[in-house]
């Protein structure tokens, strides 16, 4: 039993040393994102860390819609979240214009909602 807590140790220094590189790794990757990133950070998600935006970006993927292109058809399921970074949003319910969202507006699974400027 000498050799448990040494044991014990050995494991808590490896994972410790693990999760500073990944927190370290992270910070670094955050200070290396475009400045395209950075921009839309600085104009919609001000009160974020900007290491917490860029996991968030990580996350993600960047989509492009051409004009009248057809993002969701009414009554089919959103599984994604979608922020609207340029161009305008229209939302169009039983053949009527409810709402457009422009910059700074999201789409989510549940629902339409207003933006977070």
């Amino acid at each position: 039993p000498v050799w448990f807590p040494l044991k014990y140790n050995i494991l808590f220094i490896t994972v410790n040393c693990y999760r500073i590189w990944c927190t370290l790794s992270d910070q670094y990757s955050a200070e290396e994102m475009s400045e395209e990133y950075k921009r839309y950070h600085c104009d919609y998600f001000p009160n974020m860390e900007l290491v917490d935006f860029y996991k968030l970006v990580r996350l993600g993927e960047m989509e492009t819609f051409q004009e009248e292109e057809v993002v969701l058809q009414q009554g089919q399921l959103n599984e994604y979240l979608r922020f609207v970074i340029d161009g305008e949003l229209s939302v169009i319910r039983d053949g009527h214009l409810v709402e457009i969202f422009k910059e700074g507006n999201f789409i989510s699974e549940h629902g339409l909602h207003a933006g977070v400027k």
